[in-house]
C-alpha cells in the first residue's frame, strides 16, 4: 500500500461518524472531479473506503440513486459511483451553487466554507479526490492535480490563507493538469496534521527524523574516512623522508628536536600530528609539530 493510499484510509476513517462539515467534505471531493456537470456526475477510483465514503454521503446528504460498477482485474480493481438521475445531479449541483456554471470556469464557492471546520472538511475531501502525497522514504512532495485552472487557482488561495496553519504553497502545470502543490516536509506533516492524518503526520516525521539522523551520521563518518585517509598519507610521507634521510645517512645530523619528532613518528605511524606534539618532551601544538615535519620534508627532498 502506498503512503497516499495510507493517508487516505486514515482520512475515510477519520470522517466517520458524519458531522455537519460532511456536506463540505462531500463537495470537496465532487468538485475536483473532471465529471463534475449536470451530464454526469461521477467518482473513480481503485480504495475501497473511499468509494463506501462517497457512496455513503452522497446517500446521507441527497438522498440520491448511487450506480455502482467494478472493472479491472482482482489486482487492480477500478471502482466507479454514478449518480444516474439528472434530477438527483441537478439538486447536487443546485446545493453547491455549480447548476449554471461551465465545469471549465469552476471556482470554490466559498459561501459553502463558513466555519473552518468547514473549510478542513473541504481540503480533506480535496485531497481524497485528487491528491497524492510521496513515500517520506523517497521525499518530501504532497500535490492535488486539479483539471481546471481558475479551479485551481481557488484552491491555492484557500491553502495559503489558512488559519494557524502558514504553508509555502506552489503551483506548476504538468501534461495539461494543473499542479497545486507543497515541498517543505514540515509543512507536509502540518497539513496532514490539519487535515485529519495525525497517524500518518507522526509515520511522516518519524521517518524524516531517522532519515536526517542517518545523513548525519553519514555524513560524520564520510568525513572522519576521509580525515583518517588524509592523516594516513601524510604519516607516510613522512615516515619516507626519514628512512630516507637515515639511508642516506643524515638522521644523525638533525637537531634534537627533530630528531625526537623523527623518532616518535617512525615508532607511531598511526597518530595525529595534535598527538605527536603532546608526546614530545616539550609538548608542542599542532601547528607547530605541521611546521616541523615541513622541515623534515624538505631536507629529505634536498638530500
Amino acid at each position: 500500500m502506498t503512503f497516499s493510499a495510507r493517508v487516505k484510509n486514515e482520512l475515510c476513517k477519520a470522517s466517520r461518524p458524519f458531522d455537519t462539515a460532511s456536506f463540505c467534505l462531500l463537495y470537496g471531493m465532487l468538485l475536483f472531479l473532471r465529471n463534475f456537470k449536470l451530464s454526469e456526475i461521477s467518482f473513480h477510483t481503485e480504495n475501497g473506503n473511499i468509494s463506501e465514503l462517497v457512496y455513503d454521503l452522497l446517500v446521507q446528504n441527497f438522498d440520491c440513486a448511487v450506480d455502482v460498477e467494478f472493472s479491472g482485474t482482482d489486482k487492480k480493481e477500478n471502482i466507479i459511483l454514478r449518480v444516474s438521475e439528472e434530477c438527483d445531479r441537478k439538486a447536487i449541483l443546485t446545493q453547491f451553487g455549480h447548476l449554471k456554471k461551465d465545469e471549465i470556469n469552476l471556482r470554490i464557492n466559498k459561501d459553502l466554507l463558513k466555519t473552518q471546520e468547514d473549510v478542513k472538511s473541504f481540503l480533506k475531501g480535496a485531497f481524497i479526490a485528487c491528491g497524492t502525497v510521496t513515500d517520506p522514504q523517497n521525499g518530501y512532495h504532497l500535490e492535488f492535480c486539479v483539471p481546471y485552472m481558475n479551479l485551481s487557482k481557488c484552491l491555492f488561495e484557500v491553502l495559503t490563507s489558512l488559519k494557524n496553519v502558514p504553508l509555502k504553497v506552489k503551483s506548476t502545470t504538468r501534461k495539461g493538469v494543473f499542479v497545486v502543490y507543497i515541498k517543505d516536509s514540515s509543512d507536509i506533516t502540518d497539513f496532514l496534521t490539519y487535515i485529519g492524518a495525525q497517524l500518518c503526520a507522526m509515520d511522516f516525521m518519524q521517518i524524516k527524523m531517522v532519515k536526517e539522523v542517518r545523513n548525519y551520521v553519514n555524513r560524520t563518518t564520510n568525513f572522519e574516512a576521509a580525515n583518517i585517509s588524509k592523516t594516513a598519507a601524510a604519516a607516510t610521507a613522512q615516515i619516507d623522508a626519514i628512512k630516507k634521510m637515515k639511508k642516506a645517512g643524515k638522521f644523525n645530523c638533525l637537531a634534537d628536536d627533530l630528531r625526537e619528532l623523527a623518532n616518535l613518528r617512525l615508532k607511531n605511524p598511526e597518530m595525529s600530528l595534535r598527538e605527536l606534539g603532546k608526546n614530545l618532551s616539550t609538548p608542542l601544538t599542532r601547528s607547530g609539530v605541521n611546521h616541523k615535519m615541513k622541515k623534515l620534508l624538505s631536507m629529505s627532498e634536498n638530500i
